[in-house]
């Protein structure tokens, strides 16, 4: 049985359309790189927890530093009230008010987490006033 030259060929045309058409549903399997896909989508997840972890520990530092910021002023205020009535030092009574005021802003525009402190940044700024 001796193939003639076109049949041999034409074997070799069919082998390589089957290898083309496995290649192709090798190709077009939507399970090939599922587990790279999991993995990143799990990686991702782990992300946006940090990320949310991140903005409540930043929150909880803006708030801690504006009640300290705010005692730092109420003391600032107390040492200029007792320095102007024994009168050793100058009176640098506007540049304390305006430092108060500065600090009013700033925790007026800080997020409702202030209230957290348990008011103790509200009476500070009470007894500034």
């Amino acid at each position: 049985m001796c193939l003639s030259p076109l049949g041999a060929a034409q074997i070799m045309l069919w082998e390589r359309k089957l290898m083309l058409e496995k290649e192709m549903h090798e190709a077009m399997d939507p399970s090939v790189g599922q587990d790279v896909v999991g993995e990143m989508k799990r990686e991702i997840h782990r992300m946006n927890l940090r990320h949310a972890e991140l903005m409540k520990l930043q929150e909880k530092l803006m708030v801690v530093s504006a009640v300290a910021l705010a005692a730092a002023v109420a003391g600032a205020v107390r040492m200029g009230r007792r320095r102007r009535l024994t009168r050793h030092a100058p009176c640098r009574a506007p540049l304390v008010a305006q430092s108060c005021t500065q600090m009013r802003t700033t925790l007026l525009k800080l997020p409702s987490g202030v209230a957290r402190t348990g008011g103790r940044a509200v009476w500070l700024l009470a007894a500034e006033g």
